[in-house]
Order: C-alpha cells, then sequence, then structure tokens
C-alpha cells in the first residue's frame, strides 16, 4: 500500500519553498540593483579621476609634453588599484602618453578619439575580466582625450561577498522560519492528528475512542462535535447489535419452525401414506376380491359385465391411491440411492405428461452418506419442480443433473418451457408462492444456495447447492 504524505509535510514543504522562492526572487533583485549601482559607481570614479588628469594635465596636452604626462598618469594608476590603463590623446587623437609597460598594444585602437562630447563608456572581456573602458573628450576634444580602462573585480568581489552574507542571512531566516513554523504547526496539527487516529479506529468499529482538545477556537469545535458524533455512532452500533441479536434470534426461532412444519407435513404424509396403503388400499383390495368371487358366481351375462366394469373402475382407483401413497412417501427413499429414485421419478414424470426426459449423475453420490434432510429435501424440490413443469412451464424436454463440487451437493433441473420474466419472479417471491417459497425455505435451512433462472420462451433452470458434509439438525 503507497503511504501518503502527511498534511504536515504538506504544508512545511509548501512553507520552505514558498521562504526559497521568496528569498530568491529578493536575491535576484539585490543582485540586479547592486551590480547596476556598482556600475555606476565605477563610471562616476572613471569620471572623477579624467577630472583630476584633465585638471592638471591640459596644459601638458596642449604643450604635448609626454614627460609630464607620463608622470601624472604612471601616478594616478598607482593610487588606483581598479585602473588598469590610462592613454591620454591630443585633439587629433594621436596618443601622446600611456600607462602599459612594455609597447602599446595592438589590440587597442591606434588613435583615441570619440564623436560624443560626454564620456563614452564600452564594456569588453579581457584575460583580467571585465573592463570599463571610459573615453573622455577635454572641452568638446578641441584639447583631447583621456582614456581610462577600469577593472570590475573589486566590485565583482564586494558583490559576491553581499549576495553570499544576504544568501546565508536568507538561508539562516529560513531555517529559523520553518523550525518556529514547524513547532505551530506541530501543535495545530496535533488535534487533526488525533482525529484522524480516531476515525480509523471507528473505522474499525472502536466507538470508545474520544479525542480530548481545550479550546474555544474551530479545532475545539470539531473536536467537540467529533465526539458526539461517536457517542452516537456508538449508541446506533449498540442499538443495532440488538437489533441484530434480536433478528438471529427471531431467524433462529423462524427456521425451528419452518424445520418443525416440514417434519410435520413429512410425518402426516408417511400417515396418511400408511393409511392410503394399509388401510384404504387393503379395503379395495377386499372388495376387488369380493366382486371376484361375485363374478364367478353370477350366471346373468349383463350382471357379470356390470362386475367387470366396477372392477376395472375399482382397480384403477387402487392404482391411484398407490401411486398417491407412494408420491407422498416413497419407500424407496429411505433404502435406494437418491441417483435411482430420482431418475425413476424424472422419467416416470416425462412418460405420464409426454415429455422428453434427460438424466445425469455423478455415480460418485453414492459413495457419499447424505443426511435425511437432504435426501428428502432434494427429492421435495424434485417434485415440486417437475409439477411446475407439468402444469405451468408447457415445456417439451426436462433435463436433471446430479453433480459433486467440492462439499457441496448440486441439483440443475432445467426445462425448454415458456420461462417468465424477471418482474414476474420477483413479485413471486414478494408474494411468496408456496412453490418457489417452500423450495428455497428448504435449501436454506440446510445452509444451501437456492438460484433460479429464467427469460420468456427461453425455459427456466433452478441450481440448487447444498454442502453435504453440515448436518442440520433442530430438536
Amino acid at each position: 500500500m503507497k503511504q501518503q504524505t502527511g498534511l504536515y509535510t504538506k504544508i512545511l514543504t509548501i512553507v520552505i519553498i514558498s521562504l526559497l522562492s521568496v528569498i530568491t526572487l529578493l536575491l535576484f533583485f539585490v543582485y540586479t540593483g547592486l551590480r547596476q549601482t556598482l556600475h555606476i559607481q565605477l563610471a562616476n570614479r572613471g569620471s572623477e579621476i579624467t577630472s583630476y588628469i584633465s585638471t592638471l594635465g591640459s596644459e601638458d596636452i596642449l604643450l604635448e609634453n609626454d614627460y609630464a604626462l607620463l608622470q601624472l598618469i604612471n601616478k594616478v594608476k598607482k593610487s588606483n588599484n581598479d585602473v588598469r590603463y590610462i592613454i591620454v590623446a591630443d585633439y587629433k587623437g594621436r596618443i601622446l602618453a600611456h600607462t602599459f609597460s612594455a609597447q602599446y598594444p595592438l589590440a587597442m585602437p591606434k588613435k583615441i578619439t570619440s564623436a560624443s562630447n560626454s564620456p563614452d563608456v564600452k564594456l569588453f572581456r579581457s584575460n583580467e575580466g571585465t573592463i570599463h573602458q571610459i573615453i573622455t573628450p577635454l572641452d568638446n576634444g578641441k584639447i583631447g582625450f583621456i582614456c581610462i580602462g577600469l577593472s570590475d573585480k573589486s566590485t565583482q568581489k564586494l558583490l559576491l561577498s553581499i549576495i553570499t552574507n544576504f544568501s546565508l542571512t536568507g538561508i539562516i531566516i529560513t531555517i529559523l522560519a520553518v523550525f518556529t513554523i514547524g513547532l505551530l504547526l506541530a501543535k495545530i496539527l496535533a488535534p487533526i492528528r488525533f482525529l484522524s487516529l480516531a476515525a480509523e479506529k471507528i473505522k474499525n468499529n472502536n466507538y470508545k475512542v474520544k479525542v480530548y482538545y481545550q479550546g474555544n477556537d474551530e479545532l475545539g469545535t470539531l473536536t467537540q462535535t467529533f465526539n458526539e458524533m461517536t457517542q452516537d455512532l456508538a449508541q446506533k452500533a449498540s442499538d443495532n447489535k440488538k437489533l441484530l441479536t434480536e433478528l438471529k434470534e427471531k431467524d433462529h426461532s423462524r427456521d425451528i419452525l419452518i424445520h418443525k412444519l416440514f417434519s410435520a407435513q413429512e410425518d402426516e404424509r408417511k400417515r396418511i401414506s400408511r393409511e392410503l396403503h394399509d388401510g384404504i388400499g387393503q379395503s379395495v383390495t377386499s372388495i376387488l376380491a369380493y366382486l371376484r368371487i361375485l363374478l364367478n358366481n353370477e350366471t346373468n351375462a349383463r350382471q357379470q359385465k356390470l362386475i367387470q366394469s366396477t372392477r376395472t373402475i375399482i382397480a384403477s382407483v387402487l392404482d391411484e391411491l398407490r401411486e398417491m401413497a407412494v408420491n407422498l412417501r416413497p419407500p424407496s427413499l429411505d433404502d435406494i440411492d437418491i441417483i435411482t429414485i430420482f431418475r425413476q421419478h424424472v422419467y416416470d414424470t416425462a412418460k405420464h405428461n409426454g415429455l422428453i426426459a434427460e438424466f445425469e449423475a455423478d455415480e460418485s453420490i453414492k459413495d457419499i452418506e447424505l443426511s435425511d434432510n437432504i435426501r428428502l429435501a432434494l427429492y421435495r424440490i424434485l417434485q415440486e419442480a417437475c409439477t411446475n413443469i407439468v402444469y405451468h412451464a408447457h415445456a417439451i424436454n426436462i433435463k436433471v443433473t446430479l453433480a459433486l463440487s467440492d462439499s457441496n451437493i448440486i441439483m440443475q433441473i432445467a426445462d425448454d418451457g415458456c420461462g417468465f420474466s424477471e418482474e414476474v419472479l420477483q413479485t413471486a417471491r414478494e408474494k411468496r408462492h408456496l412453490g418457489l417459497y417452500g423450495m428455497q425455505e428448504r435449501v436454506e435451512l440446510l445452509d444451501g444456495n437456492f438460484k433460479i433462472k429464467s427469460q420468456p420462451d427461453k425455459g427456466t433452470t433452478i441450481i440448487i447447492s447444498i454442502p453435504f458434509e453440515k448436518r442440520v439438525s433442530h430438536e
């Protein structure tokens, strides 16, 4: 799981980025302003030096006193470390004196002139760094020109020193600000962190948690509201638990009642089946025997025909009584495996109602021990489903499948009848029609799953899954 960044870290990160951005922006403006100011000061200094030389050397320029000029400009250069060179030219631009120790550099202009009457400043790079070259005309160039080359090394050192100090100060301020804001944030966000932890506990159904915060601000109101909400949730959870317990007890009682109802139905089926077989069945058999004796002793043909018709009707009634007794409680359900009895019931239903039947079963079902409740529930569901297919589905084909899946026995009953829509199925469930409702109740009593799928004109499929290892026993 990806770890989320905390609110404290997010806010502190925003503060740090904001402070660094502000300091960087201020540093840029300070650097730009200082650099421009220092360049102006350097130009002013060049003008001052030019004025000084002009005041002392104008006469020597007019007289072309090269020696005096050389001494003057060398003296000025020695007294000013930033001055890299000084060149003095006459009004025609011819060089009268310069401070280069060797010969005059070839890269320098052969004549020093200026088209402007004001100082002309140019910048160029050299092996000593950036040089500010200032050419100042004397008396609008009528006397001559003075060219001074100033290095900005000292100004750059000063600028670097100022920027370094400013940066260090900004870093220190940032550290102090982050530390102070961090402490304040920790104090401010502590209640929020406690609320977050409490919310996590509430999510895990721990409603006894409580957040403590003393204050009359928004966090205090939030904490108080949170605690009240927690109390309400705890009360509702307690009420829900009681209701759930009561509901489970009612469901348990309902299951017991339904099981007893099914048991009573089965007992009554057994009793009626025995009465039909042993009581009424024996009586009808006796009537048939007496009718045979009467038939043998009767000589009148008309009376013999009447007695024979009566015996045929009574024999048919006896067959119906026996079939009814078998349907109420087939003796084979207690003695024969469910595959055999289920197959017989499916094919008998198809035979008597003109259907085409198909039955498939996993033979390993014979090797497992199914409880009487499971055997009986599956049989009654099969009976009910077959009855629905015969009287309601108008089907031609019926297919029943028995299979095993892990520890579940699965029965699937499918037909190709008229089917029904989801709305009809939902209505049947809501009205609890005894057919579907009874099947579902039998399955759920055995902790199984009941599913029905159907579409108009596409048939119906019922799928039942019951865990055969579990035994349902209700006293």
